[in-house]
C-alpha cells in the first residue's frame, strides 16, 4: 500500500556524490536506481529531495503488485518502489515487472527504483529498452570531511585522527556513524551495535537457509564453490550464492575466478552470531573441513590457520609431517616456520621425518647449532630402532647428509658412493632430492659444485652412474647436463657442448623430472 513517509531527522547530509547524480536524473526525468546495504540512507535521500505531495512511496515488502495503481499525470509525479530485494517469489517478481513496465511507459511519471543489491537480474530485460540513472552504495558514502559535520551536529568534537579510526571502521556509512554519535564515540561500542542491528533488522529476515551458509563461511576470508560445498554439506551452494547477492550487496567479491568474499562488518557480525547459534565442538569441525579443503588444494599455509583456530596438534603435526617429506623446493619450510618452531620436542623427537624437518629448516634459517643438534638427535634415533622406523631415520640422514645448506661439498663423493651402497643393500631410500634447488644451474644450484668442474670429465666417469642412480628420477641426464654448464663455462667446443645438452636433455625425458631439461 502506498505510504507517506515523514523524516524529522534535521541533521541529514546529503552526500555530495549521491545528490549530484539525484538532481541530474531529476532534472533528465531518467528513471533512477539506487543501491546499497541497509541503513547508507538510500530512502534517506530520496525522501529528503522530493516533493512528498507529487509522489506515492512504496514499499515491495508491504506491498503487492496489484495495489499499485498510478494513472496517467497531467504534471509531474514521481513514484517511489522501496526494498526490492524483499520480492523472492518467481510469481510476485513477475508482477513487480509488470508494473514497472507500465509505470515506465507513463508520461510525466518518474520512477525511482530502491534495492540493497546491484540492478536484480529478474529486471535486466527493461535496460535493453530503457536508461537508468544509478547511485551505486560508494555513492552514498560520506568523505572525512563530511562525517566530521555530521557528528559535531551532535556536540561531538574529535581530533582528525579520532575521526579517522571512526572513518575507516564504517568506511563512511550513515548508520555507522548514526550509532557512533549515539555511543558518544566510542567505537567497541559502535561496532557492537552495528552488528547487533545487521542480526536483529537484516538478517532476521532472511530465510535459515541463507543465515546458515552466511554463518558457515563466515569462518573463512574467501571461498569457491567447492569449498562452501563442502563447509554446508550441500550441492547447492551455487543457487545460495544466487540468492544471496539479490538480498543485498554482500560481497567485496563476486564470483571473480571462481572466488567470493563477504565484506568485513557482515562477516565479523556473522561469526558473532556462529558463535551464538552453534556449539564449540560443531564450529571446530568447520574449521577442520575447511583445512581439509586447503590441504587438498595444496595450500598448507591457509590449512594450519584453520587447524590453529581450534589447537588441532594432530591434524598440525600430520600435515608438517606431509609437507617435510616433499623436497624443499615444492615444500614450505621457509613460510611454515612458525608452526614447525612451535611444535613440542617431545613430538618432534618421536618422528625421524619431523627431526630430518627440522634440521633442515635450522640450516635454512642459519642455526647451525640446532640443525646439528636435531641431526644428532636423528642419529641417536637411528641407533636405537630398527625395522621401518629404523630405515625411515637412516634415509632421513642419508638425506641431510647430502642435502644440509651448511654443510658444503668437502665429502659429497664419498658419501655419494656410500649411499649408492646404501640403497643397493636396501637399508635406506633416498626421498627427493633436486640438486638444483629451483635455481637455473646444477654447478652452483643447491649446493656450490664449481670446484668439481676441474676434474668434471673424471668425476662423471667414475661416480657419474652412482649420482644417477642415488638420485633417481632426479639423477636422469644430470651428469650429461652438468658436463654441458661444466664446458660451457670453461669454453669448451660449442659442438661438445651441445652434444652432452642434448644427451642429458634426452635421458631427462625418459622418466625423468621436467626441469632438468630446462635448465
Amino acid at each position: 500500500m502506498q505510504k507517506i513517509v515523514k523524516f524529522t531527522d534535521d541533521k541529514y547530509i546529503c552526500p555530495q556524490k549521491a545528490i549530484c547524480k539525484f538532481r541530474s536524473a531529476k532534472k533528465l526525468r531518467t528513471p533512477l536506481y539506487l543501491y546499497g546495504v541497509t541503513g547508507i540512507g538510500k530512502t534517506s535521500l530520496v525522501m529528503h529531495n522530493l516533493n512528498m505531495k507529487r509522489c506515492s512511496y512504496y514499499s515491495a515488502s508491504e506491498t503487492s503488485a496489484d495495489q499499485i495503481k498510478i494513472k496517467e499525470q497531467s504534471a509531474e509525479y514521481t513514484v517511489v518502489l522501496d526494498d526490492l530485494q524483499n520480492l523472492t517469489d518467481t510469481t510476485e517478481r513477475e508482477n513487480y515487472f509488470e508494473v514497472i513496465c507500465k509505470l515506465l511507459s507513463l508520461n510525466n511519471v518518474w520512477l525511482i527504483l530502491i534495492a540493497r543489491c546491484p540492478f536484480p537480474r529478474w529486471l535486466l530485460p527493461l535496460r535493453t529498452k530503457y536508461i537508468f540513472a544509478e547511485i551505486e552504495e560508494s555513492d552514498f558514502l560520506f568523505s572525512l570531511d563530511e562525517q566530521i559535520t555530521y557528528i559535531e551536529q551532535y556536540d561531538i568534537h574529535l581530533t582528525r585522527e579520532e575521526h579517522q579510526k571512526a572513518w575507516n571502521m564504517g568506511g563512511g556509512n550513515a548508520l555507522s556513524l548514526l550509532f557512533f554519535a549515539m555511543e558518544k564515540g566510542n567505537l567497541e561500542l559502535t561496532q557492537r551495535r552495528q552488528w547487533d542491528y545487521l542480526e536483529t533488522h537484516v538478517y532476521d529476515q532472511w530465510d535459515l537457509e541463507l543465515q546458515e551458509f552466511f554463518m558457515d563461511m563466515s569462518i573463512v576470508e574467501t571461498f569457491t564453490v567447492r569449498l562452501a560445498s563442502m563447509l554446508t554439506g550441500r550441492s547447492d551452494v551455487e543457487k545460495l550464492i544466487f540468492r544471496a547477492e539479490e538480498v543485498g550487496n554482500f560481497f567485496d567479491i563476486r564470483g571473480t575466478d571462481g572466488i567470493w568474499k563477504c565484506r568485513w562488518p557482515m562477516r565479523k557480525s556473522m561469526q558473532q552470531r556462529l558463535r551464538r547459534k552453534r556449539s564449540i565442538e560443531q564450529i571446530n569441525h568447520l574449521y577442520y573441513v575447511a583445512g581439509l579443503y586447503y590441504e587438498l588444494e595444496g595450500k598448507p599455509l591457509d590449512a594450519l590457520s584453520m587447524y590453529e583456530k581450534y589447537n588441532d596438534m594432530e591434524s598440525i603435526s600430520r600435515l608438517l609431517i606431509s609437507n617435510v617429506r616433499k623436497n624443499p623446493s615444492s615444500g614450505h619450510y621457509y613460510e611454515l616456520r612458525k608452526y614447525y618452531l612451535k611444535l613440542p620436542e617431545e613430538l618432534i623427537s618421536g618422528s625421524p621425518v619431523l627431526m630430518a624437518g627440522i634440521s633442515l629448516l635450522q640450516s635454512m634459517l642459519m642455526n647451525i647449532e640446532e640443525s646439528n643438534r636435531w641431526y644428532h638427535q636423528l642419529e641417536k634415533f637411528a641407533e636405537g630402532h630398527s625395522g621401518s622406523m629404523g630405515k625411515e631415520a637412516r634415509s632421513r640422514l642419508l638425506y641431510l647428509k647430502i642435502a644440509l645448506p651448511h654443510t658444503g661439498t668437502a665429502n659429497m663423493i664419498d658419501l655419494l658412493k656410500n649411499a649408492d651402497l646404501l640403497i643397493h643393500n636396501k637399508k635406506a631410500v633416498l626421498p627427493e632430492l633436486p640438486v638444483t634447488s629451483n635455481l637455473p644451474s646444477i654447478m652452483n644450484g643447491g649446493k656450490d659444485f664449481c670446484e668439481w668442474s676441474k676434474r668434471d670429465t673424471e668425476l662423471a666417469l667414475t661416480i657419474g652412474k652412482s649420482v644417477e642412480f642415488v638420485l633417481g628420477k632426479y639423477g636422469k641426464g644430470l651428469v650429461s647436463l652438468a658436463l654441458a654448464e661444466s664446458y660451457l663455462e670453461k669454453g669448451k667446443d660449442i659442438f661438445e657442448i651441445f652434444s652432452k645438452a642434448e644427451k642429458g636433455r634426452m635421458d631427462a625425458g625418459r622418466g625423468g623430472v621436467c626441469w632438468n631439461r630446462f635448465l
